[in-house]
C-alpha cells in the first residue's frame, strides 16, 4: 500500500488487516500451506511516516526499490491526499507501475492520485464525498459519481471511503467462493461492479433501528 505525509490511518490498517487476516485464516483452515497475501508499505523513502492522526508508520522499503510485478497495489486516503499529487515521483511511479500490477485499488481520496496519473481516465470513480466536487473539476476525463460508494471497473477499484473499502473487500467473498490462486477473486462476470450510497443509507438506517430494539429492551 502506498502512504505519504497525513495520510488517513485508518485506510491504511483496515484493507490491509483484511488481507492479513485472510492469509492467515486460509492457513489455519489448512487450505493454503504458505501465506496467500504478504502486506507492505510504500512511500516515497524509507523511514516514518506521519499521518492526520500524529501516528506513524514505519515504511520499510520505497516504492522506487520495487521490483517486478505487484498482485495488488493499494493507494490509501488522507487529507494528505489532496497534496499528494504535486508528488510527481510518486504520480510518474504510479503511472509506470500499474501495467505491471494485477489489481490496482484507492481507498477514498486516494482516488486523487491514480486520477493525477491518468489512470481513472474514462472510468467511473466514487471518493469521500466531501470531496467528489474537487475531484470532478480537476479531473475532467473522470465520471465522479458522488451516490457510488464502491466501483470495479476491470481491474482498477475505487471506494467512497474507508469503511467502504471494507465493505468492498470482504464483498468478494460474499459474491462466490474464493480460488486457491486467488483467495481475494470473487466470481464476478460483469465489468462494472457498483454499490450504490442509497443501499449503504439502508444499510445504516437498519442498523439504527437494530440498536434502538436493542436500547429499548
Amino acid at each position: 500500500m502506498v502512504v505519504y505525509s497525513d495520510v488517513q490511518i485508518l485506510d491504511v490498517t483496515g484493507p490491509l488487516e483484511v488481507f492479513a487476516r485472510t492469509a492467515r485464516w486460509l492457513m489455519d483452515q489448512r487450505r493454503r500451506r504458505e501465506l496467500a497475501y504478504t502486506v507492505e508499505l510504500l512511500a516515497a523513502r524509507r523511514g516514518p511516516v506521519r499521518s492526520s492522526s500524529g501516528l506513524e508508520l514505519v515504511v520499510r522499503r520505497s516504492f522506487m526499490e520495487v521490483r517486478g510485478g505487484i498482485d495488488t497495489l493499494l493507494v490509501a486516503g488522507g487529507i494528505g491526499a489532496r497534496r499528494a499529487p504535486s508528488d510527481r515521483t510518486l504520480v510518474r511511479w504510479l503511472r509506470r507501475i500499474a501495467p505491471r500490477v494485477r489489481r490496482l485499488a484507492s481507498v477514498c481520496t486516494g482516488a486523487f492520485l491514480l486520477a493525477e496519473a491518468g489512470l481513472l481516465d474514462g472510468r467511473r470513480a466514487p471518493t469521500h464525498w466531501g470531496a467528489c466536487r474537487q475531484l470532478a473539476e480537476r479531473y475532467l476525463p473522470v465520471t465522479v459519481d458522488p451516490d457510488l460508494i464502491f466501483v470495479r471497473d476491470g481491474r482498477v477499484y475505487t471506494s467512497a471511503g474507508v469503511a467502504d473499502s471494507y465493505l468492498r473487500t470482504i464483498g468478494k467473498f460474499r459474491r462466490g467462493s474464493a480460488t486457491r490462486d486467488d483467495p481475494f477473486e470473487a466470481r464476478l462476470r460483469q465489468r462494472h461492479v457498483v454499490g450504490r450510497l442509497q443501499d449503504h443509507r439502508a444499510i445504516q438506517a437498519r442498523r439504527v433501528e437494530i440498536q434502538l430494539v436493542v436500547l429499548q429492551k
